[in-house]
């Protein structure tokens, strides 16, 4: 699979479903892998705690370093097969998918004990394919996908409101603006008030 048919594919995609489907299955072929997956974490918000899940650090690189990388960069052989016994996970690969500054979203491939490791060229070619993903024009939700209510709510964060004030001027509690403000964070790419008043 060439790189230049994902990177159509990615820029043709209409839906993020059809790029998880689709071009997942081109990278899959292009890697070799068995198990692989595009994942954004505000589709499964399960996804972002992998990152930061003990021991993961192949997470770990991809929250600091913002690239690609393959399991043999960041631990010895030994030391992968010892955490990893699944035959299906004998090599992993990850790379970032970014917008606005942080990242949304991962492409991860797994390899089988039986096959080899992935390697330079693979980390190269797996950064050309998650910028593409990066710059997918429906990476990031636009504003218009917030509700009538979420979209209230975010403009009065942009005025500098507190939870308390936003509750009491459009009359649900507090905690009931607090819920709101994740769900928004979620749908935004963001995780902070000024972020989302910078967006607005």
């Amino acid at each position: 699979m060439q790189l230049q048919e994902i990177f159509s594919t990615i820029r043709s995609a209409t839906s993020r479903d059809e790029l998880k489907g689709l071009a997942s299955h081109m990278i899959a072929s292009r890697f070799g892998a068995s198990r692989h997956r595009i994942l954004f974490f505000d589709d499964e918000p399960e996804g972002a705690k992998m990152l930061t899940k003990s021991g993961s650090a192949i997470g770990l690189h991809l929250l600091h370093e913002h690239s690609p990388v393959h399991e043999g960069q960041v631990m010895s052989a030994q030391a992968w097969l010892s955490r990893n016994s699944r035959h299906d996970h004998g090599h992993a690969m990850a790379g970032p998918i970014v917008g606005d500054g942080v990242i949304v979203g991962i492409v991860a491939l797994t390899r089988t004990r039986d096959d080899k490791p992935f390697n330079e060229s693979d980390v190269r070619d797996l950064g050309a394919i998650c910028a593409h993903l990066s710059t997918w024009k429906g990476l990031l939700a636009p504003l218009g996908q917030l509700t009538a209510r979420e979209h209230e709510i975010a403009v009065h964060v942009s005025h500098g409101r507190t939870n308390a004030e936003i509750g009491r001027i459009i009359g649900i509690s507090e905690n009931g603006v607090k819920q709101a403000l994740k769900r928004i964070f979620r749908k935004c790419y963001v995780s902070s008030r000024t972020e989302l008043a910078a967006r607005l």
